[in-house]
Formats: C-alpha cells, sequence, structure tokens
C-alpha cells in the first residue's frame, strides 16, 4: 500500500486492533482487515505485553505492509491497548477489530458509504433493523437493547473521528469497557445509522476474557452497570435505557448462577453469590425482568427465594451464555443432584 494515503486522510479509516498472546490466529485477522474493499485503511497493531511470538508477528506484519503499523506496550488489558491506538491513528474513521476475529471484504466500504449517505456519526452492522437514528433517547435504549442487535461492543462499528476527541476507554474497567465507552459516545452522537448486514464475524470459539466461566465477572459486568443507573441519567438516556440497562444486570446475575450451579457450588455461602442477590434484589420488581427472555424469569424467581433453583433450570434448560449450549444445563444439574449438591427436587 502506498504511503499517500496519508497525504489526504479524508475517507482513511484506522482500524485498531489490539493483541495478546495471539501468535496463532492474528495472521487470518489482520488478512481480512487488509482484503477490504476500501483501501485507505490503516491497520494500527497493538502488542499489548505478549509473551509468545506474537510481537516478532506484528513487527514482520508492519515491514510488509506500508499501511501496517505495530506498537507495543505493557500488558493493561483491552481499554489501554485501543487508547494507544486511538492516540496514533490519522484516519477520519475509527474502527475496532478483535485479534481472533474477521470481516467481510466489503466491510468497511458499506459502513462508510453509509456514514456518507446519512451523514450519521456511528455506523453499525449486524443489527436487527436498517434505519437511522436522531434521537439521544432512541439511540441510547438501541444501544443498551440486547434484543436488537447493535450491541455496545465496539467492534460491529465505525466512528467518525471527531465524536471520539475527548473520549477514551476507562482503563480501571477489566469487563465492559465497551458500554462505558459507547454509553459516553453514543449520547454524544446526532445520529446513528444500521444496517442489517451480519459483516463482522465474532469467533466464540477462543479463550478470550468475555469467555470464561468465571460468576465473578458477572459480578464485575453487575458492578460496572449499576453506575449508569442513577435518576440523572434516566434523563439523560431515557427510561426505555435505563429498563434495558437493569434486565442486563439482572441477566448477568442469571449467567453467574448458572455458573455456580454448573460448578456445584450455589450454596447461598459465596461473597459473589451473595452479592449477585444483592445486586438483583435491589433491581428487581422495577419492571426490567419483563424484558428477560421468558424462560429466564422462573430461574430469576427461584434464585431470588433461594430454592428451588434446581427445579427451575432443570426444565428451563437455560443456555449458559458464552459457554455452554442449552442441554448442558439438564446434564449438569443431574449430575450435580446426583452428588447430592441440589436443594430442591426436579
Amino acid at each position: 500500500m502506498p504511503m499517500d494515503i496519508y497525504e489526504n486522510t479524508d475517507r482513511l479509516i484506522s482500524v485498531i486492533l489490539p493483541v495478546y498472546n495471539r501468535e496463532q490466529k492474528l495472521s487470518a485477522s489482520v488478512s481480512s482487515v487488509l482484503s477490504q474493499s476500501h483501501k485507505k485503511l490503516e491497520l494500527i497493531l497493538v502488542d499489548d505485553g505478549s509473551t509468545d511470538g506474537t510481537r516478532e508477528l506484528c513487527r514482520r506484519l508492519s515491514e510488509e505492509h506500508e499501511n501496517v503499523i505495530a506498537v507495543r506496550k505493557e500488558n493493561g488489558g483491552p481499554a489501554s491497548a485501543r487508547n494507544r491506538g486511538l492516540s496514533i491513528a490519522r484516519g477520519s474513521y475509527i474502527a475496532f477489530v478483535d485479534s481472533d476475529d474477521s470481516l467481510e471484504p466489503s466491510t468497511y466500504e458499506l459502513l462508510i458509504g453509509d456514514l456518507e449517505r446519512t451523514g450519521a456519526d456511528i455506523a453499525i452492522c449486524g443489527a436487527g433493523e436498517t434505519s437511522v437514528l436522531d434521537k439521544t433517547h432512541e439511540i441510547m435504549e438501541l444501544l443498551t437493547d440486547i434484543r436488537r442487535g447493535c450491541g455496545w461492543s465496539v467492534w460491529n462499528k465505525v466512528y467518525k473521528r471527531e465524536l471520539l476527541s475527548d473520549i477514551r476507554f476507562n482503563e480501571e474497567l477489566r469487563i465492559n469497557e465497551d458500554l462505558d465507552f459507547n454509553m459516553r459516545v453514543f449520547s454524544k452522537a446526532a445520529s446513528v445509522c444500521m444496517r442489517k448486514d451480519q459483516l463482522y464475524h465474532y469467533d466464540t470459539s477462543g479463550d478470550g476474557l468475555s469467555r470464561d466461566t468465571d460468576p465473578d465477572r458477572n459480578l464485575s459486568a453487575m458492578e460496572a452497570i449499576e453506575g449508569f443507573l442513577s435518576k440523572e441519567a434516566e434523563e439523560l438516556y431515557g427510561k426505555g435505557a435505563i429498563l434495558n440497562l437493569e434486565a442486563e444486570l439482572l441477566n448477568q446475575g442469571l449467567m453467574g448462577a448458572e455458573k455456580l450451579l454448573l460448578k456445584g457450588e450455589l450454596k447461598g455461602e459465596s461473597r459473589t453469590e451473595n452479592e449477585i442477590r444483592r445486586f438483583m434484589e435491589l433491581h428487581q420488581g422495577k419492571g426490567a425482568e419483563q424484558r428477560l427472555r421468558t424462560d429466564q424469569r422462573p430461574l430469576l424467581a427461584a434464585f431470588l427465594k433461594g430454592d428451588n433453583i434446581y427445579k427451575a433450570a432443570y426444565y428451563a434448560e437455560l443456555p449458559v451464555k458464552l459457554m455452554l449450549g442449552g442441554g448442558e444445563i439438564y446434564k449438569r444439574v443431574k449430575e450435580q443432584k446426583a452428588k447430592g449438591h441440589g436443594r430442591g427436587q426436579a
């Protein structure tokens, strides 16, 4: 790629890709970015203190491609890596990619085209609808409603650079940093545009931070979400967005409970379980539970009552998000009951 892409940064997109110990998968992800039909593109690889061969791979890729920039920093997590990328990005558009995911070749051509056609500040792919929103409360309700496909992750979106001029990721957060970032960015946007096309392919087979079986991470997510739940926030974001956040707080609590259940540790004794219950009790009964999936509601009631959660899970067969398929709940509950861990009769 000739370096004249930097002579005029109009229509240049900076793609920021944090990477940590992804030597085996990084090349495929990089290839999907460099194969974009929109050629005015720079790729910023931020090695977040990898201990495998990732550093050397990033260096080699930057030597082979004029539009690939490789930087290395001490390990600090995705938020700090993305901030480092933002500090050197030169594009008029900004996008983020995770190191084990991939893109359709036309992703950025289509999303930048959407921004130019509509005048929007943010373009989103993989949404449940194709439309343009230009009212703050509608924009925030879209962002926070996980049923509508927008999601609060950064990787299925393209942002106008000026929108991020004074916004950075909170480096103190190790989970839900995308939510914190997008809540601030979306509330500042004059309009957003969406398309249904699934242009970004999220790899669910890896072992990234969001693909764990640790209920403490669900508790951390609940704490992060609660930071947005206040009277002032409702006035800023709208009641619909607040109800969506409260529903997701309950959802995170249920996922934590499911993980405790599957590990045979749901005994009403651990700090994690007690804190999850406390958070859910604070936000239950406000109408948010009506935005949960229908099959989640009996488990919510059983968990908060402290009994018959095995029975509720046995019949609901809830899938553990990002971990196990629904049938595993049924099988694992039977296994745990056989070992004497169950408290209710299924």
